[in-house]
């Protein structure tokens, strides 16, 4: 299943980096796109993007957005930026929300 697929490795690149208020930053905290082969953290957005990308499940990117806010706020209405850049959210935060939307993406 590509939803799950795209999660798991945005988690993945989440934990070995996470920002906000961005997409993607490269190691310099300078922004650049999610594609950019610089790129080393990554929002939620940014991780999901970013992963979509690297498996070739590019079009598949908006159903994983929808998984991750189904399984955090039980809607797809984007509240994933405003979460994601709250100035409590930790990194462990995010990797937990996506430990939750992949056990959710299986079912």
């Amino acid at each position: 299943m590509q939803t799950r697929a795209i999660l798991t490795k945005a988690r993945e690149l989440v934990t070995a980096g996470w920002t906000q208020s961005v997409n993607a930053v490269d190691e310099n905290d300078e922004e650049v796109t999610t594609s950019d082969s610089t790129a080393c953290k990554f929002c939620v957005y940014g991780a999901i993007f970013a992963a979509s990308q690297r498996l070739g499940y590019a079009p598949y990117s908006q159903r994983a957005v929808d998984a991750f806010s189904q399984a955090m706020f039980g809607n797809v209405s984007g509240l994933i930026a405003g979460w994601n850049d709250a100035p409590e959210r930790t990194q462990a935060d995010v990797v937990a929300a996506f430990d939750k939307a992949i056990a959710e993406a299986g079912q």
